[in-house]
């Protein structure tokens, strides 16, 4: 077996240990894999800062009112117990536009995606770069 088959199953169990370790307060918000995922994709541009951003995601220690975190906390939470489900795309569609405006810091009032009008949202430039 080549060697960077092996540092890329090294690399991959690292990110989900790191995104395992929140696992508690994760679930109730978005699957793991959408997570894990999303860490994958910003950890190697911004390691740091998707370590803080999944803590966030997890805990909401440190949250105020405009940040993308609380809001999709909140969006998730509200769609406990709800008829209507969003769909797996419109949650890492969600996900991603938490990430970028949380890495841009910037603040939102409000935290959709119209699957119907816009298109799927990109990591925005520099905000994500799979670890080589």
């Amino acid at each position: 077996m080549p060697e960077w088959i092996n540092g890329v199953k090294l690399m991959w169990f690292a990110i989900v240990r790191a995104t395992l370790k929140f696992r508690r307060g994760l679930v109730k918000l978005a699957p793991m894999s959408h997570v894990t995922f999303v860490y994958y994709m910003t950890h190697g541009a911004h390691p740091q800062q998707a370590s803080v951003f999944i803590e966030r995601l997890a805990t909401g220690a440190g949250l105020k009112k405009g940040d993308s975190i609380l809001l999709f906390r909140e969006r998730m939470k509200d769609m406990v117990g709800q008829k209507h489900r969003l769909l797996q795309s419109e949650k890492v569609a969600l996900l991603i536009k938490t990430w970028n405006a949380f890495l841009g810091e910037r603040p939102i009032a409000l935290l959709r995606w119209k699957r119907e009008v816009e298109v799927f949202p990109a990591f925005d430039e520099e905000g994500a770069r799979a670890p080589k």
